[in-house]
């Protein structure tokens, strides 16, 4: 799968569709910040979190 940066670089102007003070060289060192292994054991919890804001959003007013 590719990473975020891969495919923001395709974009005319990537910079652009940056969230504010977010840079290229910052999207550029994420994948290096964290191993595969601790990436993997936050996963769980990165899916329960979004799984529930499904549920939250869903809920009637």
């Amino acid at each position: 799968m590719p990473h975020l940066k891969e495919v923001s670089q395709q974009l005319p102007d990537p910079a652009l569709h940056l969230r504010p003070g977010q840079t290229m060289a910052a999207l550029a060192a994420e994948p290096l910040r964290i191993s595969d292994t601790e990436s993997a054991r936050r996963m769980p919890q990165a899916k329960r979190t979004l799984v529930s804001s499904f549920y939250l959003e869903a809920r009637p007013a």
